[in-house]
């Protein structure tokens, strides 16, 4: 994706802090345009691999990439510096009406001599270049992009079908003869118009993704399809047999961590491509910081004593920016309500959190200790242990207008307020009627209005119910670790 970002042609942090974040293990990106030239460049503020500068530069976006354990491909207008910037291949533009595209199309070329004319003219600028590349990095490590169907700067065939299948043969003659395959040939979807992703008529569509079909039958290597992809989309290009990797572009631009929000079917950030190419929220921090791990009496720690067990536990469950609760933790022999909980009253069991506490905070998660002797604010619609109120939405407002009282008095406010919903009882989680459910739910609703902070909700949660955010919003906030340590050593 061309981005004119890099100032003066030369790669900087803002475009090593965009690759880095789109890196995955084992995952492939390709860079924008690279300029091989200062005269070799279609827009504006695009990074160049022409100096020695560049190509430093370059390095240390190289590097930074690696790390993440993904894989970095340049993306070559012309043909380009090949050895030294330490990408792992390249992919040579043949596409989208930049110079090779403008050999391959008869609508633009009107040479006369071998590189016009007929189709095994007007591919063979194409194949030259990918024969040279191929002379110095190796097949292996190059790969092409081709848009036969695609009409940007005008760049038209008036057979887009045959143009495609005569580049294919091309590169699978090339391949015989060299006795090895290129990394990839990579093709753009024919719904991806110089006016942007296109919805065709049934007909029209199903036209295009038969040329589709019918270069990848013919390319005899991998192939790669960009233009347009939803997740759907992309899933079903790969069941069908009509690509063996998708690509995708400006769903990446404004979702860094794209892979990840697929993954786990988390909602994406909307396309906007004049900004939101580095400062896009993760899925990985919005919502696990909307998640939390709610306490939970396990009755695993011995003689009140946190374990490995513990550990294990609270470390499987820790996410970046996620918030842990723990169990309810003794701070006296005679405090705890079951056996074996673990307890924060002695140097030993000091000692021993820490550890755990280590172990979270290595995953990037946040860890409050539970207290039952200060404890979390259950809602009075709650009957464990028979503790049962004639007016449960009355009591809890009286509890959260003296909690906003303190807060105002104090200058500062709570970390949060957890309030468990009523549906979870002494029974277990309840299927209410739907009149019961409703009244639940506005006992919440009304407590959540009133406080004046941070509001935590649990008890009988499906992923389905997160959509309560919308009334549940402010749920969690970045929580200072100060904070956490001066509850931790209390």
């Amino acid at each position: 994706m061309t981005r004119s970002r890099a100032i003066d042609e030369m790669p900087n942090e803002a475009l090593e802090k965009y690759y880095t974040q789109r890196s995955t293990p084992g995952g492939l990106l390709i860079t924008e345009g690279t300029l091989i030239s200062q005269t070799a460049g279609g827009f504006a503020h695009c990074p160049g691999i022409y100096t020695e500068q560049q190509v430093e530069a370059w390095k240390k976006i190289v590097d930074s990439v690696h790390a993440k354990g993904a894989i970095f491909f340049s993306q070559l207008w012309h043909v380009g510096r090949v050895s030294n910037h330490g990408f792992d291949g390249i992919e040579i533009h043949g596409a989208h009406g930049y110079l090779i595209d403008q050999f391959l199309k008869d609508a633009i070329n009107d040479r006369t001599d071998q590189y016009g004319g007929p189709l095994e003219n007007r591919i063979r600028f194409l194949l030259q270049v990918v024969q040279a590349v191929v002379e110095a990095v190796g097949a292996e490590n190059v790969a092409v992009r081709i848009s036969p169907a695609i009409d940007h700067f005008d760049a038209l065939d008036s057979n887009p079908l045959a143009l495609g299948l005569a580049v294919v043969n091309g590169l699978n003659k090339l391949q015989s003869d060299l006795g090895s395959k290129l990394t990839y040939l990579h093709v753009t979807q024919p719904r991806f118009t110089a006016q942007g992703v296109v919805d065709k008529p049934a007909e029209e569509a199903e036209a295009d993704a038969q040329l589709l079909r019918k270069l990848r039958d013919a390319y005899e290597g991998s192939f790669v399809s960009s233009g347009g992809y939803t997740k759907e989309l992309g899933m079903e290009a790969v069941a069908q047999g009509d690509a063996d990797l998708v690509a995708f572009g400006r769903l990446f631009i404004s979702n860094p961590d794209l892979v990840h929000r697929l993954k786990i079917d988390a909602p994406l950030n909307k396309e906007c491509l004049v900004t939101g190419y580095s400062d896009s929220d993760y899925a990985a921090d919005v919502d696990t910081r909307r998640i939390v791990l709610a306490l939970m009496t396990k009755c695993r720690a011995i003689d009140e004593m946190p374990n490995e067990a513990l550990e294990k536990y609270y470390t499987q469950r820790s996410t970046s920016g996620g918030l842990l609760i723990t169990e309810g933790t003794l701070i006296s022999q005679t405090a705890g309500g079951f056996a074996h909980c673990p307890g924060i009253y002695t140097k030993l069991q000091v000692e021993a959190w820490k550890k755990i506490v280590d172990s979270v905070r290595d995953k990037g998660a946040i860890f409050f200790s539970q207290l039952w002797h200060v404890g979390r604010v259950s809602n009075q619609a709650i009957d464990h242990f028979d503790a049962l109120d004639s007016n449960p939405l009355a009591l809890g407002l009286a509890v959260v207008n003296g909690l906003n009282k303190l807060q105002s008095d104090l200058g500062s406010k709570l970390a949060y307020l957890n309030v468990t919903q009523p549906r979870f009882t002494a029974q277990g989680v309840v299927d209410k009627p739907a009149e019961e459910a409703e009244d639940d739910a506005q006992l919440l609703r009304k407590l959540r209005d009133a406080y004046e902070g941070s509001f935590v909700s649990s008890g009988g949660y499906t992923k389905r119910s997160l959509g309560w955010k919308l009334w549940l919003k402010g749920m969690l906030i970045w929580l200072l670790l100060d904070v956490f340590l001066s509850l931790i050593l209390i």
